[in-house]
């Protein structure tokens, strides 16, 4: 009876670990220590999806924008320097955007929390 279950076990972990692998990524940017998880959604339009995902830290935006100037250079996505935008292609873009936890962001059910100073919302459009 052991040995059945195996097989099902050994079949099953090479999809885990990647499901971790693109949890852990952040769609490719660093995740921001400490941060929390708020929620996972997807968009489908005719021509186009969108996957985002929202997190809470306790930090200021001016402290989560240096951190990612740190690791990825100066914002490209937007002159005010809250937007990071890296492995832009024909089919996707992925991008990063930074918000006051008082401020207008897209929200999904999930509140921040007493503690939270800032949002960020990591997003992938793909066209299809």
């Amino acid at each position: 009876m052991r040995m059945r279950r195996i097989p099902i076990v050994v079949a099953l972990a090479p999809a885990l670990c990647a499901t971790a692998a693109l949890a852990q990524d952040w769609q490719g940017f660093p995740p921001y220590p400490a941060s929390t998880a708020l929620c996972d959604q997807r968009v489908h339009g005719s021509t186009r999806e969108i996957h985002w995902s929202a997190y809470a830290s306790g930090d200021s935006p001016q402290a989560v924008v240096a951190f990612y100037a740190g690791k990825l250079g100066k914002p490209k996505a937007d002159p005010d320097g809250t937007r990071f935008s890296i492995g832009s292609d024909d089919r996707a873009e992925r991008i990063l955007a930074i918000y006051p936890v008082d401020g207008s962001y897209p929200r999904c059910g999930k509140d921040p929390g007493p503690g939270a100073r800032t949002v960020l919302i990591i997003s992938r459009a793909i066209t299809r």
